[in-house]
């Protein structure tokens, strides 16, 4: 009879003891759970980099894609520096923004329009880089970085990376192209050769919701022409003539875009030697997350 008791207790102590143990490792499924979405919910800028660049693999000369270790913008983000030499103190910070929420073109589309633009292995690493931007939502800090990168990469391939400068915004970074490249001399009709490098300015600004001015200046030679009586009306002109590209060409919203000339009175270089003029004969195009009750041109007069 006590043999028995004791068997019964000892089924019983099984029994709890089973119970308990499914029990336990349910919670502790549930916490490491939970645990995993918390640690994904915050994605930061190193991560996604990394990401990215796992995403492009090596070429098959042993090189990284586009968004690769050698990028001078990537590695300016890595150190919180994004062109200007100077810490960015905005590098870490999550801004949301309304403008995050607007349309976004589909894969496909982005697809289409990277093919077209690029072709080859590098249009599937740029729309790699598209997908990704377009999957940021909130996130303007890193769809900041990704587009410098996005831009860099691409002028670097086409042998323009002494032509273009990039570098970073209050709200967001600015691409300056020399004149040179973008106009003949004395004109402001705009260069075939580099419509494929205006068409993938397009494909950026189509994919996220950037307000974009284009500032146009020159250097202090004056001109006296029938067409451009000063420098005003030529950097006016050829800041016009791109806007209205982006506008025919691109389809870009003309709520989204803004021009502006400057003349030779926003210089960058002293306009003393060939090399500093040169500098000077630019085309600067901005691209920001602005407020939309501050006009864009309010924002170019700051």
């Amino acid at each position: 009879m006590d043999e028995d008791c004791t068997k019964k207790k000892k089924k019983n102590e099984l029994q709890a003891a089973g119970w308990e143990v499914i029990y336990c490792s349910l919670a502790l499924i549930l916490v490491a759970f939970f645990a995993m979405l918390v640690s994904y919910s915050k994605v930061e800028g190193n991560q996604m980099i990394n990401f990215l660049r796992g995403f492009g693999g090596a070429s098959e000369t042993g090189r990284t894609s586009s968004v690769s270790q050698s990028s001078p913008v990537l590695n300016a983000y890595d150190s919180g520096v994004r062109g200007s030499g100077k810490p960015d103190s905005m590098a870490q910070r999550d801004i949301s923004d309304p403008a995050d929420d607007a349309a976004m073109p589909g894969a496909d589309e982005v697809k289409n329009i990277a093919a077209a633009t690029t072709g080859g292995k590098h249009a599937i690493e740029d729309e790699r880089i598209l997908r990704a931007l377009e999957s940021l939502y909130g996130v303007n800090e890193k769809k900041i970085a990704l587009s410098m990168d996005y831009l860099a990469a691409y002028f670097e391939r086409m042998g323009l990376r002494d032509e273009v400068d990039i570098t970073k915004t209050r709200d967001g970074f600015k691409a300056t192209i020399t004149s040179g490249i973008l106009f003949p001399s004395g004109s402001a009709t705009i260069s075939e050769k580099v419509h494929q490098s205006l068409d993938k300015i397009i494909t950026l600004v189509n994919a996220v919701p950037y307000m974009v001015r284009i500032e146009g200046h020159t250097d202090n030679v004056p001109i006296h022409t029938e067409t451009y009586p000063s420098n005003w009306e030529l950097s006016t002109a050829r800041a016009v003539n791109v806007l209205r590209y982006f506008l025919d060409k691109g389809g870009v919203s003309p709520a989204r875009i803004a021009a502006v000339g400057f003349g030779e009175y926003h210089p960058i270089a002293a306009n003393a030697t060939p090399e500093e003029r040169k500098k000077n004969r630019r085309v600067d195009f901005y691209f920001e997350f602005v407020d939309t009750t501050e006009s864009l041109s309010q924002r170019g007069m700051n």
